[in-house]
C-alpha cells in the first residue's frame, strides 16, 4: 500500500511537472511569436527609405539574432515535448506494470484458495476410497 502511495505521489508530481512544461511551452511559443513580429517590424524599418544605412545594418543584425534566438527556442520546445512524451510513456508503462502486479496478486490468492479446496476434496475422496476398500476387504474376510 505504501508503494502504491509512493507511485501515486510520483504520478502527481509528474503531472505537475508536465503541466509546468506545457505552460513553459506556451510561454516560449508566445515569446517566439513576439520575436518574429519584432523581427518582421525591424526588417521593415531596415528597408525603409528614411532609415540610414548603418541603422539598417544594425536592425538586420538584430533581426538575425532574434531569428537565431527563435530557432533556439524552437529546438528547446521540441526537446521539452520529446521529454514530456517519453515521461508520459514511462508512466503509462509503470501504470500497466502496477496493474499487472495487482492482477497477479489477485490470481495468486485465487490459486491458493483453489488449491485449498482441491486439498479438501482429495482428503474427502481418500476417505471415501478408504471406506470402499475397507468394505471390500470386510466382505472377503
Amino acid at each position: 500500500a505504501t508503494k502504491m502511495a509512493d507511485i501515486s505521489n510520483a504520478t502527481v508530481a509528474t503531472n505537475e511537472y508536465v503541466d509546468s512544461v506545457k505552460n513553459a511551452s506556451k510561454n516560449v511559443s508566445t515569446l517566439a511569436d513576439t520575436y518574429q513580429k519584432a523581427a518582421a517590424s525591424m526588417s521593415d524599418l531596415a528597408n525603409s527609405n528614411d532609415a540610414g544605412y548603418s541603422i539598417g545594418e544594425s536592425l538586420n543584425k538584430v533581426s538575425k539574432n532574434l531569428s537565431a534566438l527563435n530557432a533556439t527556442y524552437e529546438l528547446q520546445l521540441q526537446g521539452s515535448k520529446t521529454h514530456l512524451d517519453a515521461t508520459s510513456k514511462f508512466y503509462d508503462g509503470l501504470h500497466d506494470l502496477m496493474k499487472n502486479l495487482h492482477d497477479s496478486v489477485d490470481d495468486t490468492k485465487k490459486y491458493r484458495q483453489e488449491m485449498s479446496q482441491l486439498s479438501t476434496n482429495l482428503t474427502a475422496l481418500n476417505t471415501v476410497y478408504g471406506n470402499m476398500l475397507s468394505a471390500m476387504n470386510f466382505n472377503k474376510g
